[in-house]
């Protein structure tokens, strides 16, 4: 009875606002400093902190409060014209806020969220089937491409099912069991052709790329088409192809009466597998044809001659009892069946599950299919099942926050970092209990970290979230930028894939994102950076002795997508900081307001010049003063992210000033300003990722569990590693709240 009382106490005193700390600090200081223009009547920036007559009423819409108190720390508000608060006062109000929120924090009644049905984006589909057969044949590359929300495309509430799709998902179903339980066949001459026009192409102009499904390991040939002028002997160029870790080199210059098809004939193993060609010079680097000669089609025929039949590895994965071929009697179908269904739904099947897919394998045997074609039927099943689709985690009390269990929380942590299913120690911690315990996650993150199936991660959060997914998609003008090619465009994304993988391996400062004393290049980045030293094209991590780079705000692929094709944008940019870097992302411009003409740069003044005359239009400022402000702070960077000192031979000038006086001359003193901000950083890398990993956008009761995410990450010196930890200990992570019961997916086999 007493340790009980002492809960209750502890719950209450917890639960209750500070009342009179309210109206000491907080109410005074909204009527001395913000009533003016934040009133019922006047309303300014829609905002009436006048309405706000309580703690509880503040711990409500602490969103608002946030705000508040960053832009008064800030010195953004009150604002120019008005007495700027005494330091004694807005301490007291930041430090009232910061009590205020510690003692709401620890109220054991915080709403962990609900997440829906999430389907499996394509991404995760691909590395699921892989993982599922142990083969890889990425049959999402053909599904169309999912709807993202809140920066991630694996949000559940965004991502569809829609008819077109299940259909793509019964072919595919096909096309992987045909795969995984394969029997000798024969092959037939495929001729299968893809123009450069009807497939979106990241290569140099005039280059091509393309996906085949190469059924099985034979000699093929591949055809590449030239269009355009015809070369000329005199230009000495060549077109390169590649596929299969195998390269071939052709004369460009067909003679005039001979049809421009370049043939390759390939011994090429099974598998989906990327073609490329491109035009290279006569030292074999990519050259840039200004698409007046192209690469018109790639055509494959074949197989011929293929290869003697063997078992493949997804055999020993699924066909777990018998021998092959054809010796399965019913018990053993029912195993296979059942081993299959228990890791496609990443759970423990009931014999009702189990009964419902054996009895399709045994019908399609008793109607005279082999046992292979009949256990196709059976995983066919399995594979357009919702439980195989969407990732179900399914309640029995409606309403209720619980625990996820075991197996939902296997799931949650191999979707967060492997973007897969759970691998079999996952499936065992599961079972054994070890994963329900915070040390027992913690270890398994660990191991999932070192694994090679962590590079999803890297690949799918910083390539949405830093954006470099767009790189694929940037098309610098060839006229002002000649040196941006195909190589180039890898080797700036390389360098910020292996930065961010090294600083979570190596569990490295949160803050050296923003600046670091190190980085990752090969001789082509290196070259464009004005490194010396670094020679080979393979990468290395590289200590920096120059205040140029450093972090990835430096990185040229970050400042390659944040720029247009001609010229740098520091609103693109400043942009990005607020919204990646600072949290503060800027609201929707108003309608109806001019941007900055493309041809202003013909009519004198650099950039910076042109920027304050568009900020001159008052509805533009508010927003423009400190996002172009950051923007410009980055000018010394060129659009593909080259260091430069002048802009039209005018000296550059990055310097700025944010709210709150704090001034710069350089990008370098830029992301010392930044990098001083550290919990308010820490918060938005919390941000990101905890929406990330959960796959649904932050709701206002989640601002408890950032906070003390990151109160975890500072007290360990802002670890990376520690980020995840916290992340996947976090009660939004490891609970969830209930529905009350409706007919949906998610209580499917309830």
């Amino acid at each position: 009875m007493p340790v009980i009382l002492a809960l209750l106490l502890t719950a209450a005193l917890c639960s209750a606002a500070d009342e009179s700390g309210f109206r000491k600090h907080i109410q005074p200081f909204v009527a001395k400093h913000c009533a003016m223009c934040h009133n019922a009547k006047a309303k300014l920036g829609n905002l009436d902190l006048q309405r706000f007559n309580s703690a509880q009423k503040l711990l409500e819409e602490q969103d608002v409060w946030d705000k508040v108190a960053a832009k008064i720390a800030s010195g953004e508000m009150p604002p120019k014209g008005r007495p700027a608060p005494a330091k004694k006062e807005a301490d007291a109000l930041r430090n009232w806020l910061a009590a205020e929120y510690a003692r709401f924090d620890k109220r054991p009644d915080h709403d962990p969220g609900r997440v829906t049905a999430r389907r499996l984006n394509r991404a995760e589909y691909n590395n699921t089937i892989r993982d599922l057969t142990g083969l890889d044949l990425r049959p999402a590359s053909a599904f169309p491409p999912d709807d993202s929300g809140y920066g991630f495309d694996n949000i559940g509430d965004v991502l569809s099912l829609s008819p077109a799709l299940m259909e793509k998902y019964l072919n595919a179903a096909t096309q992987v069991t045909r795969a995984a339980i394969a029997t000798p066949r024969e092959y037939k001459e495929m001729n299968d052709r893809y123009r450069v026009d009807r497939i979106p192409q990241s290569g140099p102009p005039g280059s091509i790329e393309v996906k085949h499904a190469f059924p099985v390991e034979a000699d093929y040939t591949i055809r590449i088409a030239m269009a355009g002028r015809r070369v000329t002997p005199e230009e000495a160029l060549q077109v390169i192809a590649e596929s299969d870790g195998k390269t071939e080199k052709f004369e460009a210059n067909t003679p005039p009466n001979r049809p421009r098809i370049l043939e390759w004939k390939i011994r090429s193993r099974a598998g989906t597998l990327p073609i490329k060609a491109w035009f290279a010079d006569s030292e074999g680097r990519p050259f840039d044809t200004e698409n007046k000669v192209l690469l018109e089609y790639i055509e494959v025929r074949g197989p011929y001659n293929p290869a003697p039949f063997a078992p493949p590895a997804s055999h020993a994965l699924i066909l777990v009892c018998g021998e092959w071929p054809g010796k399965y009697d019913d018990a053993c179908i029912r195993q296979i069946v059942e081993t299959f269904a228990r890791r496609a739904f990443r759970r423990p099947v009931t014999a009702a599950e189990v009964d419902k897919y054996t009895s399709i394998a045994l019908a399609a045997k008793q109607d005279g299919e082999s046992p292979e074609q009949a256990l196709r039927f059976a995983l066919q099943g399995i594979l357009v099942s919702p439980h195989f689709l969407f990732r179900i985690e399914r309640d029995t009390k409606p309403g209720a926050a619980r625990p996820v269990t075991n197996f939902e929380l296997a799931s949650r942590l191999s979707y967060f970092l492997w973007s897969s299913m759970p691998d079999q120690a996952l499936f065992e911690a599961a079972q054994n209990g070890a994963l329900a315990k915070p040390a027992g996650i913690q270890q398994e993150a660990a191991r999932m970290i070192a694994d090679a199936k962590f590079a999803s991660f890297i690949d799918n959060f910083t390539g949405q979230w830093l954006e470099l997914r767009n790189l694929d998609e940037v098309k610098p003008t060839p006229e002002k930028f000649p040196q941006f090619d195909a190589a180039l465009r890898e080797a700036m994304k390389q360098e910020t894939q292996l930065f961010f993988a090294s600083l979570i391996r190596d569990n490295g400062s949160i803050l050296d994102l923003i600046d670091a004393p190190y980085t990752f290049l090969n001789e082509r980045l290196a070259r464009h950076y004005g490194i010396a030293g670094v020679e080979g094209s393979e990468f290395r991590r590289v200590t920096l002795d120059t205040p140029q780079r450093g972090g990835v705000l430096t990185h040229a692929s970050i400042l390659t997508v944040s720029s247009y094709p001609n010229r740098t944008s520091p609103v693109i940019r400043g942009k990005f900081l607020l919204e990646n870097f600072l949290n503060a992302p800027p609201p929707p411009p108003p309608p109806n307001v001019p941007s900055l003409e493309e041809s202003a740069g013909g009519m004198g003044g650099t950039l910076r010049q042109q920027m304050e005359k568009h900020r001159t239009n008052a509805v533009c400022a508010s927003c423009h003063q400190r996002m172009d402000t950051l923007g410009f702070g980055l000018e010394n960077y060129d659009a593909i992210g080259a260091w430069r000192d002048q802009e039209g031979g005018v000296r550059i000038d990055p310097s700025g000033a944010l709210p709150g006086g704090r001034k710069f001359q350089s990008p370098a003193e830029l992301k010392t300003i930044l990098k001083a901000e550290k919990d308010a950083f820490a918060q938005c890398v919390a941000e990101k990722m905890l929406t990330y990993a959960l796959g649904r956008g932050l709701e206002r009761n989640d601002r408890t569990f950032i906070r003390q995410i990151v109160r975890t990450v500072a007290a360990d010196g802002y670890r990376m590693q520690s980020l995840i930890h916290a992340i996947v200990n976090s009660a939004p992570f490891r609970m969830r709240r209930a529905e009350p019961r409706h007919d949906t997916v998610a209580n499917i086999g309830n």
